[in-house]
């Protein structure tokens, strides 16, 4: 897999009015919040490679700190992975999105939502979803035809189901 970089002009497009003068969170987390938000959108797809430190700095008009601070959040939340000299490429979390959201040994009931919490099936395919997500957003996702390869599993799937529901009759 080619490794892609961002343009530090395009990710400030991107991030837009990332700045919220109201807010009472300082720069650097505001910052962290608005790129999680671009990385778990997909607009920042996996293994991206993100500008440098200063060039950043300079882009959006923050100090350094700002950038090293936000950076550094994402990394210990496991959106970015980081090595001296090669820069900061986008990831996902292995563990649970949220710090403190552990989840016990057994599936335990969400009382809130009354609901199983999602098995690891389910964010594994997610994980899946999100390394193709990057090839589909060139387009608008609204093709009269459907995309091709949902068009092309689709008979079989409708077939496999039909065959269980007259097993059964």
């Amino acid at each position: 897999m080619s490794v892609r970089r961002f343009g530090t002009q395009s990710l400030a497009r991107l991030l837009g009015n990332w700045q919220s003068p109201s807010s009472r969170a300082p720069l650097w987390r505001q910052l962290a919040e608005a790129l999680r938000l671009l990385i778990l959108d997909g607009r920042l797809a996996l293994e991206t490679r993100l500008p440098g430190e200063r060039e950043l700095a300079t882009a959006l008009n923050v100090s350094r700190t700002t950038i090293a601070s936000a950076l550094g959040l994402l990394r210990e939340e496991g959106y970015l992975q980081s090595r001296q000299g090669s820069g900061s490429r986008i990831a996902l979390p292995a563990g649970p999105l949220h710090p403190g959201e552990q989840t016990l040994s057994a599936p335990s009931v969400n009382l809130a939502t009354a609901a199983l919490s999602a098995g690891p099936e389910i964010h594994q395919a997610y994980r899946h979803a999100l390394t193709l997500m990057p090839q589909y957003l060139s387009y608008t996702g609204y093709d009269q035809q459907g995309l091709v390869d949902l068009r092309a599993i689709m008979p079989a799937a409708i077939a496999n189901a039909a065959c269980r529901h007259r097993r059964m009759k």
